[in-house]
């Protein structure tokens, strides 16, 4: 949880220092070739091709005209409150696989629930991840359950 949001905050911080190093390096840079490279490279590659040499100057230059920063990369609150809020989801998500552990006194049953339980809430981050990645949700669900399943069956056989 902590881990996972400091991870994040690190993440946004070390993307927008990148962002400052290449405006920078335009910036600095009066090879016009070399600008428009770095500006396609940053690009996604399904966009970069959709862009002419033209577009890419433009933007090379509209870079060029922008004042220089001397500042480092900022942290915003936006980045801090995601930050908690991955924090709580990665909280929050352990509280329903912990649940048969409160209400079943035999362990190894519980244990059982517990991962069926597991392998469940995977069927639905899969199922949420197809559609929000424009892949097949049915067929990613299940293939969210076949790599649970495996790892319980891995840790059935070390004896858990």
């Amino acid at each position: 949880g902590i881990i996972d949001a400091g991870l994040y905050v690190m993440g946004c911080l070390e993307e927008r220092g990148r962002s400052l190093l290449m405006m920078r390096s335009i910036q600095q840079t009066s090879d016009a070739d070399a600008g428009r490279r770095a500006i396609a490279e940053v690009l996604p590659q399904s966009l970069a091709p959709l862009f002419s040499q033209a577009e890419l100057e433009s933007v090379r230059q509209t870079i060029k005209s922008l004042p220089a920063s001397s500042q480092g990369p900022r942290l915003t609150w936006d980045d801090i409150l995601g930050g908690v809020a991955i924090c709580l989801i990665v909280f929050l998500s352990t509280v329903p696989v912990i649940v048969p552990f409160l209400f079943i006194d035999d362990v190894r049953p519980a244990l059982r629930v517990s991962n069926a339980v597991a392998i469940g809430m995977l069927f639905m981050c899969g199922y949420a991840f197809a559609q929000c990645t424009g892949l097949r949700p049915w067929s990613t669900g299940i293939a969210m359950v076949a790599v649970g399943c495996l790892m319980v069956g891995v840790a059935i056989m070390l004896g858990g």
